[in-house]
């Protein structure tokens, strides 16, 4: 009789720590997936416009400190899986990306808030612009291909804006669109640097200016 209650709870225990092992690798599994659906990268491609023209092209030039942020669901948050990765390649005119638009719906963005230091050419006071990616409700949204994915406050950038997003869009906060052909980012000696750009200073930047609209104006 006592061997078979010996047996029943060998039997029990065993059973216990099988599930508990399950459990625990049942549980492992979800927070596995649950870290992977958190991270959603997408691709991005930057055609770069000639220096003169980018500057000629741009609005508004301005040496900015970067004094607030704040990430947005641009239209909504997901309400399901999301795709893990899409290209930002005009997936509308490219049938092979076409199922990739989707994700275009749950896109983070980051509102960043900037004050002026100097401006180089048109006119501004304090102003946002808009960055493709960010962090929030434990996604990241990660760029593949974008050398300039964030800022921090304090920092100071040299930036070549357009116009800013339609008022109609309300969620940008009529703020400019952000982008690696926009950004120049302190080197900490009086010099901006863009990858693709390379190395400027302020003045250099003036006399492009001056240059530029001198010759536009003959």
């Amino acid at each position: 009789m006592k061997e078979s209650h010996l047996k029943i709870a060998v039997t029990i225990l065993s059973v216990f720590l099988l599930l508990i092992v399950i459990a625990g690798v049942v549980y492992y599994q979800q927070q596995t997936e649950l870290e992977d659906e958190k991270i959603l990268y997408f691709d991005s491609e930057w055609i770069f416009p000639e220096y003169e023209k980018l500057i000629s092209e741009s609005d508004l030039i301005v040496v900015a400190k970067v004094t607030d942020e704040k990430s947005i669901w641009e239209y909504g948050k997901p309400k399901e899986k999301p795709l893990f990765e899409f290209h930002l390649r005009n997936p509308w005119r490219d049938k092979e990306l076409q199922n990739d638009a989707v994700i275009l719906e749950n896109m983070i963005s980051t509102i960043y808030s900037f004050e002026p230091v100097t401006v180089l050419k048109g006119n501004t006071s304090e102003f946002k612009g808009r960055l493709i990616g960010g962090t929030l409700d434990g996604y990241s949204y990660i760029s593949n291909g974008s050398y300039y994915t964030s800022f921090e406050d304090g920092d100071i950038v040299l930036l070549f804006l357009g116009q800013p997003i339609p008022e109609i869009y309300d969620i940008y906060e009529g703020s400019y669109s952000l982008g690696d052909i926009y950004i120049f980012v302190d080197n900490g000696d009086g010099t901006f640097s863009n990858y693709h750009y390379g190395t400027v200073t302020i003045d250099q930047v003036r006399k492009d200016i001056s240059n530029i609209n001198m010759f536009e104006g003959q």
